[in-house]
């Protein structure tokens, strides 16, 4: 009779890792936000239209430097936004089909870094 194996490869909030080896991807990407206007679509492609990766599971946000930055949807604000302050990280399981948007306070300007996975 087989026995069950214990071995297990765990996330940092204890979720055993599933890869679908074959179909993995992997996307890094940078965008500097300086506009307390209009909020920014990140990721976006070099046109400045938003993209996300097809098939998206989780996207690993970074302010690198700079001011904090807001996240949020299209009507993010800094007042509604929620903050990355300089160093810190943000991780979202999300898919392709969520459009995120980032502000920053007026005459201020971040460095988000991006990791898309899927």
């Amino acid at each position: 009779m087989p026995t069950p194996s214990n071995l297990q490869n765990l996330d940092e909030r204890g979720y055993v890792f599933v890869t679908d080896a074959a179909d993995c991807q992997i996307l890094a990407s940078q965008k500097t936000i300086n506009d307390h206007e209009n909020p920014t679509p990140i990721p976006q492609d070099s046109t400045g239209s938003p993209r996300n990766l097809p098939g998206r599971r989780r996207i690993y946000l970074k302010n690198f430097s700079g001011n904090t930055v807001y996240i949020g949807d299209s009507s993010v604000s800094v007042g509604t936004g929620y903050p990355i302050v300089v160093s810190d990280e943000l991780i979202l399981d999300i898919t392709d089909g969520i459009q995120l948007y980032a502000i920053v306070a007026e005459s201020e300007t971040s460095n988000l870094r991006m990791l898309e996975l899927a």
